[in-house]
């Protein structure tokens, strides 16, 4: 039987076991993170992005895909990529920083949070305490 749910607790309704895939839980507490079509309960899974899937009375569940990434590397110099990279990030963090409310930002003490604020600086006003 197949069933559809936007929670995991509706589905759970249906079954008195929730039984944990204890492989899964691994990844999940290492990477935060459960390949798909995977889950945390044995009996749930996930629809892969990019797929459908047809259920006719007495066929087999079929998954398809619809679309599928293609990746086509470029190949450029290192100076060049990494000014398209800090272009795009800075015409990101402009956007993203327009507001008609002070902005703040809390750092995580990671590099990419640090990245975003120093992009940042550029489009705020910052003040510098008075000693």
């Amino acid at each position: 039987m197949t069933y559809f749910a936007s929670e995991k607790k509706s589905l759970e309704l249906v079954s008195n076991e929730s039984l944990i895939n204890r492989k899964f839980l691994q990844h999940y507490l290492s990477f935060q993170y459960i390949p798909e079509p995977y889950t945390l309960s044995k009996k749930i899974r996930k629809l892969e992005p990019g797929n459908y899937f047809m259920k006719k009375l007495g066929t087999p569940l079929a998954i398809n895909a619809y679309w599928k990434p293609s990746f086509h590397p470029i190949i450029s110099d290192q100076n060049s990529l990494k000014k398209e990279i800090r272009e795009v990030m800075e015409e990101s963090v402009s956007i993203h920083m327009r507001s008609d409310v002070p902005v703040g930002s809390f750092l995580s003490g990671g590099i990419d949070s640090t990245i975003i604020v120093a992009l940042a600086k550029n489009f705020i006003q910052t003040f510098k305490r008075s000693q």
